[in-house]
């Protein structure tokens, strides 16, 4: 009975080190912004209204994505961190690491390996601020992927310009293949006085089949009242096919109400070519190779920080596909990020 009692006295003292070190833990990740544990969920119910006599009435409630990580500043210059992500497909969820990173950084130079940000969207993802709502143009139509195994090197230039280069595997952080397509990538980033800009290149190979991506992005802030911006994609041989390019374009801005409520608006296009045959069919007409998913969007929407960490927003969109015959699909959503 006394060695019972030990036990149990053992195992209620361990319990009780182990949640005041982790407590400490927190208060260190939180005096340093640079270390502890990452949080990331976003949650949604939409509905388009019921449908038309084309689309089928939708509606759903989800909790569509979670990202856990942690990110420890080793020492002044190397620095690492981890991330988990969980997308729901269908009802289920599917895990990938999202990210695997080891990074050097000194003075302008910074060096990254492993899983790592691409780099492809970054810039716009970060102006446009409302990824729980709505994904950059270039990730919602899946001109490629946000993370990849590979190598990144970025340099301070000036104070206003920042390059960048990239060697990846080229299949994404959800297809870590060992026959990789080797994706090389480069662009320079502008900021100066509110103004951001940037380019950005990208080829890779597979099958005999080059693709080649190319971004052109530019926005303006001013001070904060409302920012605004607009970019251009532009992809050959999309999903390493021959003569499939894939090509569009978004506008959008925040008009800041205060420093909680900002009022949101934003139209994407996107567009692929149309392939001619070459014994072409006198009845049927030529459609756009990717026809089925090219489509104009409008949004419009209200942004809320209930507290720090913790955003809601409600929003309208208005889909129209390129499709013959199609007609507007509206939509209402209410997304919700909480983030520690």
């Amino acid at each position: 009975m006394n060695q019972k009692l030990l036990k149990l006295k053992f195992v209620i003292a361990f319990v009780l080190t182990s949640i005041q070190w982790v407590t400490a833990q927190n208060k260190d990740s939180l005096s340093n912004k640079s270390n502890g544990i990452q949080l990331r969920m976003f949650a949604d119910y939409q509905s388009n209204l019921g449908g038309n006599d084309i689309v089928e009435p939708t509606e759903m409630m989800e909790l569509s994505r979670i990202y856990l990580g942690y990110k420890y500043q080793l020492d002044a210059h190397f620095s690492g961190q981890a991330m988990l992500d969980a997308e729901n497909v269908s009802g289920r969820y599917n895990v990938f690491v999202k990210i695997a990173e080891f990074s050097y950084k000194n003075g302008p130079f910074q060096i990254n390996a492993g899983v790592i940000p691409t780099l492809h969207f970054k810039v716009q993802e970060e102006f446009w601020g409302y990824r729980y709502i709505l994904k950059s143009f270039g990730d919602q139509y899946k001109f490629n992927s946000s993370a990849d195994l590979g190598v990144s090197a970025q340099y301070q230039l000036f104070k206003v310009l920042k390059m960048d280069l990239g060697l990846f595997n080229g299949e994404g952080f959800k297809n870590l293949s060992r026959s990789g397509t080797y994706r090389f990538s480069a662009g320079t980033s502008f900021d100066w006085n509110g103004i951001v800009a940037r380019l950005y290149y990208d080829a890779s190979l597979k099958t005999d089949v080059g693709r080649h991506s190319f971004v052109g992005f530019a926005g303006y802030k001013f001070k904060k009242l409302f920012r605004v911006f607009g970019e251009y994609n532009y992809q050959l041989n999309n999903g390493y096919t021959d003569l499939h390019n894939l090509y569009g374009f978004s506008v959008g801005g925040a008009f800041i109400v205060n420093p909680k409520i900002e009022i949101m608006a934003r139209f994407d296009q996107l567009g692929s070519n149309i392939i001619i045959p070459e014994n072409p069919r006198p009845e049927v007409v030529p459609q756009a190779w990717n026809a089925n998913r090219d489509e104009s969007t409008y949004m419009l929407g209200v942004h809320y920080q209930l507290t720090k960490g913790l955003n809601v927003s409600l929003n309208g969109r208005r889909a129209l596909s390129v499709l013959p015959d199609s007609k507007w699909v509206n939509w209402l959503f209410f997304n919700l990020e909480f983030r520690i």
